[in-house]
């Protein structure tokens, strides 16, 4: 018998935030009770600390950077989740958003598709950003071009599959009905064939147009607003002023918790300071203000919710609802089943209640909850308390869904697996600079949950890396692994794990591989050391941008990465010369393909 398989992806969940490794309560009380049938992992790391990079890794089995990185989404490898499941003979569902980018290749491995969010023309504007820059100074290279192609060919292919999906199956956008009430699919789907039919006709020109005027047409018939689903008033009086008092008690707990023992000591500061003053490196005392932020947490949250474009994803609540409802209206119930999720709470702009449905009995509820937890919690943490917030929020409703399959008689032939994209440098313990965009070990050290009914619990204490979690997924199920994965199942007695784990990815913007520099990291029990290099450059005119002596400098706060003694950490540059020369190849393979 196969056991029917779910994935919860928790974005942005930190390792050291789940469990009670910063607090004297755990904000994840559910998932730690799944640690005594599941396998977990205590050295789990992300190939990157954004989702667009780091879920290449994660949703393939591959490295990031393979397949030309994640210039093309999952369309370029070979293998993923859905194709995985969906080849080894199960039915499967899609709870994502619509910049998931999932082509037509990857639909087909996807049965059913439900939406949480809108196509995003902005969000695939940020690679095109990249070349419009360029087209400022010079014309595109030949590479260039070809690659813009791919990416305007990838983007009427998904945009026309999600309005088109939407018209034939109409319960794909139970979250966002409301939006789309709003909206003329069928206007907007017309309208993007005839800008299709225009790229056809001459797609240089077409290209050189769209670079030059912003994708102006394209932002004119990107028009659903998730928003809408947003109620300000009911966000101020149902739930700020409401529950004013909580609030209030939450951000004294945070500053009690956090004014002194989370404080940047004075060495540090001297550090910071001198530093900037020799480099002008706004990062260099940028912690500085990471440590104000942290003090307000409660506040910035606020702030933030009155922007325009706050969240623009459904909430656990309303996708795990739908999620058990999808799975209690299934009518093959004689197939085994696959149904993947993503829920984005822990992630940016921070939240820990329900905000896409105005229903003043269920932040009642939640407000109950939290109120619960901070009465166990006090000041016995370090860290932004928003964000365990926001983790015991998200918990809370993974505990339901799970509930839900107890009632429906599934718990015990359902396999879990809840794991993150990548860290967050939101939960502002240790204090660093630079967010999201950095080296630092809270953005890529993340938890992973495999509960498998009768599995006997498993605790993965060696450096694995999030490539490796779909090839142990599929092997715990006894289901066939595709060849063309680069991870290994940490069941595998026979692969001989590495005492170091490293990272890889092009850095903020457009993921252009063989046009700007690669950013890695390596990290052991003594150093991490990270590098930048283009392949257009020799490895050794890269950049040595960070080491940190762990055993000093656990919380890597100190860069000696000018100071030391090279040789000392030869041996780790000679692995990251090793996968940059694989990069290299596999990049020009690519380019050679298009």
């Amino acid at each position: 018998m196969k056991y029917n398989a779910i994935t919860i992806l928790v974005d942005s969940a930190m390792w050291e935030c789940c469990g009670t490794t910063r607090a004297k309560v755990s904000a994840t009380p559910f998932l730690d009770s799944l640690k005594k049938e599941s396998i977990v992992t205590t050295k789990l790391y992300s190939h990157a600390p954004f989702t667009d990079a780091a879920t290449k890794s994660l949703y393939s089995g591959r490295n990031t950077l393979d397949d030309y990185s994640f210039f093309l989404k999952l369309n370029s490898s070979p293998s993923n989740h859905f194709k995985s499941f969906h080849d080894n003979g199960y039915e499967t569902y899609g709870l994502y958003y619509p910049y998931y980018m999932y082509g037509n290749e990857i639909q087909k491995n996807i049965d059913h598709s439900f939406y949480t969010g809108r196509f995003t023309f902005q969000s695939e504007w940020h690679s095109f950003m990249w070349f419009a820059d360029i087209l400022k100074v010079r014309e595109l290279d030949q590479r260039e071009m070809k690659l813009c192609m791919k990416r305007m060919e990838l983007m009427f292919e998904v945009w026309d599959f999600h309005y088109n999906y939407i018209l034939k199956h109409p319960e794909s956008m139970q979250l966002l009905e409301e939006p789309f009430n709003r909206f003329d699919v069928n206007k907007g789907l017309s309208e993007l064939r005839n800008l299709h039919s225009l790229y056809n006709a001459d797609k240089e020109k077409f290209i050189i147009d769209f670079l030059k005027t912003n994708g102006d047409e394209f932002r004119k018939i990107d028009g659903v607003e998730f928003n809408d689903l947003i109620n300000r008033d009911f966000i101020e009086n149902e739930i700020y002023k409401k529950y004013d008092w909580f609030f209030k008690k939450a951000s004294k707990l945070n500053i009690k918790a956090n004014l002194f023992k989370n404080a940047p000591a004075f060495k540090r500061i001297c550090y910071g300071l001198k530093t900037f003053a020799k480099k002008r490196n706004v990062n260099d005392i940028k912690f500085l203000a990471n440590y104000y932020y942290s003090l307000r947490p409660i506040k910035e949250m606020k702030k933030a919710s009155r922007l325009y474009e706050w969240q623009t994803d459904s909430s656990s609540f309303m996708q795990m609802d739908l999620a058990s409802r999808i799975i209690r209206d299934r009518k093959n119930a004689e197939k085994p089943f696959y149904l993947s999720m993503h829920v984005m709470d822990p992630h940016n702009y921070l939240e820990c209640f329900t905000y896409d449905k105005q229903d003043s009995h269920l932040i009642e509820d939640e407000i109950t909850m939290l109120n619960d937890y901070l009465d166990q919690l006090g000041s016995d943490f370090i860290g932004n308390i928003l964000y365990f917030m926001s983790m015991r929020y998200v918990d809370h409703y993974i505990e339901k869904f799970c509930n839900d399959l107890k009632e429906m008689g599934l718990w015990d032939t359902t396999a879990l697996l809840i794991v993150a994209d990548h860290g967050s440098s939101y939960t502002f313990y240790p204090i660093h600079g630079a967010r999201v965009n950095c080296f630092d070990d809270e953005c890529y050290h993340i938890p992973m949950y495999m509960r498998v009914p009768n599995l006997q619990p498993i605790e993965v204490s060696h450096y694995c890396n999030s490539k490796d979690v779909l090839p142990t997924y599929l092997d715990v199920l006894g289901l066939k692994l595709s060849s063309d994965f680069k991870g290994h199942s940490l069941l595998d007695k026979n692969y001989a794990w590495p005492d170091y784990v490293m990272t890889e990815y092009t850095g903020p913007g457009c993921p252009e591989v063989r046009g700007r520099r690669l950013w890695f990291s390596i990290r052991n029990k003594e150093y991490m050391v990270a590098y930048r290099v283009a392949v257009y450059e020799p490895f050794e005119e890269g950049e040595l941008v960070e080491v940190h002596d762990l055993k000093k400098d656990p919380n890597c706060y100190y860069n000696i990465a000018d100071s030391i003694d090279r040789s000392k950490i030869e041996y780790l540059l000679v692995l990251i010369q090793k996968r940059f020369d694989e990069v290299c190849h596999d990049s020009q393979l690519f380019i050679d393909s298009l």
